[in-house]
């Protein structure tokens, strides 16, 4: 009954409780590529969540089993390891079910409702196997897609489901997520799977005797999706906007961004397993808040020395700087693309020359536009990995337009891009990635899973610290 008597019972409910999440979760399959880490999983790919009352309520029972299977077993029979994955676990499984039952997020996650059938869809194309001349995708892999964008139409009427339910409970989404997730991505959304996708399969579905019914299929379905999305997009416009404009109902104009004291707190303790508050955090922050504001006005004053700047006193002269700077930036979108891409590859060749990493010959970073369907939540940099555990297929750094924006422009200037380009790409998340995903099976998949739906939706509790470090 000493440590590790117990780690064998721990590792078997695990797994299973993995491979079920990636199940149930199909967008968060395909983002880390389940497939790789059981077969059974593979096809998931061509499948959405499902998000109706009754499917809650059965994940809900699900997830209690499994919690009191991982409680039952005395943390002192466990290795400290496989002590840390089962307590992961249990984290994760009364986080979702506090989702579900308290704070009732399905009712109001217009933004997942939105954004995870195209993330779903984005990571399914970044992961097609190359089938020469350019071309992508097997026979497989397309129909799987092509399934995934059949069900989209019924997310979306779950989705459109659970709105109404929390509009009729007063519990509604905030403003912002309503207009730019409800309305402006929906659009962008019924246009990818209307014209784009279209497009891009016709572009790399390889010649063969299937290729002209695969097109018709993906056509097919695209237009059904995007009509669902432009009917969600209608349904959200009439319930929540004055008719024909971008005015929110009184009804709902109130400010529904905060999480509120009582559940931060809670995700504290449950979430990171910290022993503190938020009233707490907040009153031991000020000293390292004033601390940076020390050291960043000490080096607005160095700055301005370099560049014979006449800086005012105080706080004003970061501010100062941070106009002087603003002035080297790019013109137009395009520019900006160049410079992220320049940037990127300055780092790359430092990194090679330098020997700071033993980078093959091949490794390669992909700087490309933000996909417009992801835009209302990419603002400005973003980076999407590979699927870690498939072994295969290359990540993705975004960088998002402006429309040409002079002002949003200047805030991407030479000075700042640099270390966004570091942190998104080179040596940052891309390298990070594929180092991770060669020896992904070191650590428990528990450790993988992100609860809720992945980078798209504010049902997301926590990125990795290892990730974003």
């Amino acid at each position: 009954n000493g440590p590790g008597s117990g780690d064998a019972a721990v590792r078997q409910v695990l797994s299973r409780y993995v491979v079920e999440s990636l199940r149930r979760n199909p967008a968060t399959n395909t983002y880390l590529g389940g497939a790789g880490l059981d077969p059974s999983l593979r096809v998931v790919d061509g499948t959405l969540r499902d998000h109706s009352p009754s499917a809650l309520e059965e994940e809900d029972r699900w997830l209690s089993t499994t919690a009191r299977e991982l409680g039952s077993i005395d943390g002192a029979t466990l290795t400290d390891g496989v002590r840390i994955d089962r307590d992961v676990a249990v984290a994760q499984t009364r986080f979702l079910l506090r989702q579900h039952q308290i704070r009732h997020h399905q009712e109001r996650a217009v933004d997942t409702y939105v954004g995870e059938p195209f993330r779903a869809l984005d990571w399914q194309l970044q992961g097609l196997t190359p089938t020469g001349s350019g071309k992508r995708g097997t026979v497989d892999e397309w129909g799987l897609l092509t399934r995934r964008v059949r069900a989209i139409p019924a997310f979306l009427a779950a989705g459109q489901a659970q709105i109404e339910a929390g509009v009729k409970a007063g519990r509604v989404a905030d403003r912002r997520a309503l207009e730019r997730s409800g309305i402006d991505t929906a659009e962008a959304n019924a246009t990818f799977f209307s014209e784009s996708l279209p497009a891009l399969a016709n572009a790399e579905i390889a010649d063969s005797a299937d290729r002209p019914q695969m097109l018709a299929n993906i056509r097919e379905a695209g237009k059904n999706a995007a009509a669902a999305y432009l009917r969600f997009r209608d349904f959200i416009a009439a319930t929540f906007f004055e008719p024909g404009s971008r005015t929110i109902k009184a009804a709902y104009a109130a400010d529904r961004f905060a999480l509120g004291t009582d559940e931060y707190d809670w995700s504290l303790r449950n979430n990171l397993h910290l022993d503190t508050t938020a009233s707490k955090l907040y009153d031991e922050s000020w000293p390292l808040v004033e601390q940076t504001q020390r050291e960043m006005i000490e080096l607005a004053r160095s700055i301005g020395q370099q560049k014979n700047l006449k800086l005012p006193e105080g706080p004003a002269s970061v501010r100062a700087v941070f106009d002087q700077l603003s002035r080297d930036s790019p013109k137009t979108d395009e520019e900006l693309l160049s410079w992220y891409r320049e940037t990127s590859q300055r780092l790359v060749t430092y990194g090679r020359e330098s020997g700071l990493f033993d980078l093959p010959v091949d490794y390669r970073l992909d700087v490309l536009e933000t996909p417009p369907s992801l835009q209302a939540v990419s603002e400005d940099a973003s980076y999407y990995p590979a699927p870690p555990f498939k072994g295969s297929g290359v990540g993705r750094f975004y960088v998002s337009p402006t429309g040409n924006d002079q002002a949003a422009l200047q805030s991407r200037n030479r000075a700042a891009l640099a270390a966004i380009a570091a942190h998104e790409g080179f040596p940052g998340h891309d390298w990070y990635f594929k180092v991770l995903s060669q020896s992904y099976d070191a650590a428990s998949a528990v450790r993988w899973l992100t609860p809720g739906a992945v980078e798209d939706s504010s049902a997301m509790w926590q990125d990795a610290m290892a990730a974003e470090g």
